[in-house]
């Protein structure tokens, strides 16, 4: 169930032109994957999952509150472009959230996703282990 979450609510992220729906839809596809977690019995990893993505989300949606509120209540992403020439500041503090969240042993975003998917627990089908 959780691994069905995060792929239907990704691939609805994808769809968006909201930018606020946009990150909505992606924390629920972060709930997908600490469900996922909780499933498979990584319970520390899907907590640890759970508050590095809260950091993380809280970061995107004051960058996101500062490009609405810079582009004059403007929400849809079609309309957005070259904003790194006119809200200087807010494309540095999303340029370093980018770079402590990317997918590399030494980032801080690298550990909570990689410990809910390698972190293993008893044995329960569909989560990598055999029925037998």
């Amino acid at each position: 169930m959780g691994a069905a979450t995060a792929f239907v609510a990704a691939t609805i992220a994808c769809a968006q032109q909201d930018i606020k729906k946009v990150l909505a839809y992606s924390t629920v596809s972060q709930l997908g994957y600490m469900f996922l977690a909780i499933g498979c019995g990584a319970y520390t990893a899907a907590i640890f999952l759970m508050v590095a993505h809260a950091f993380f989300k809280g970061l995107l949606f004051l960058g996101a509150g500062s490009v609405i509120h810079g582009l004059h209540d403007e929400q849809d992403l079609k309309r957005m472009g070259n904003l790194r020439a006119y809200l200087p500041i807010t494309f540095i503090t999303f340029a370093n959230r980018l770079a402590l969240h990317r997918r590399r042993p030494a980032a801080v975003g690298f550990w909570p996703r990689a410990t809910s998917s390698t972190t293993p627990g008893p044995p329960t089908p569909g989560c990598g282990w055999s029925a037998s």
